[in-house]
């Protein structure tokens, strides 16, 4: 069985659910690609500040640094968002489908739906094995590998 990634649930709230998700992964390694991303700060006085990346991405590119300071320095809610993060010095291009996947220099392909759906897909079968523990350890939901038998034909949120 080919493993292309790691697929669960989270629970529907506020917090630093992208970087418990991502925690095995180190993200300051990769130029991340964020596009139809809908995930908002929130504070107890406030509610609802702003989104997350808005300010901070230029031509939908995030650097993994201030990808990192993002997730883990701020409370927030994913509703939904498309992540793809490349190496360092690696051409972005488009990554629709899992064939352009595998043919671009994309390494990671994170996408959420209806702010608890995670499918994360990845070239490093030691990532993917790293995501299912973390996942499973942090209880989250129906965690399941995904494999070659995978009926999702595109690698988009919309």
């Amino acid at each position: 069985m080919e493993k292309r990634g790691v697929r669960f649930l989270v629970p529907n709230e506020y917090g630093h659910l992208l970087q418990d998700v991502l925690n095995t992964i180190d993200v300051e390694r990769y130029f991340w690609h964020i596009d139809s991303d809908e995930i908002y700060i929130s504070n107890d006085n406030e509610g609802i500040i702003d989104n997350l990346f808005s300010k901070y991405k230029k031509n939908n590119i995030l650097s993994g640094k201030k990808f990192k300071k993002l997730i883990s320095e701020n409370i927030y809610s994913t509703i939904f968002g498309e992540f793809k993060a490349f190496t360092k010095n690696s051409e972005v291009t488009e990554v629709n489908t899992f064939e352009d996947f595998i043919k671009s220099k994309c390494e990671i392909v994170l996408l959420i739906v209806d702010s608890i759906y995670y499918d994360i897909y990845c070239k490093d079968v030691n990532i993917i094995l790293s995501i299912y523990e973390s996942a499973v350890q942090s209880g989250y939901d129906n965690v399941e590998f995904i494999d070659e038998k995978d009926t999702r034909t595109r690698l988009l949120v919309w």
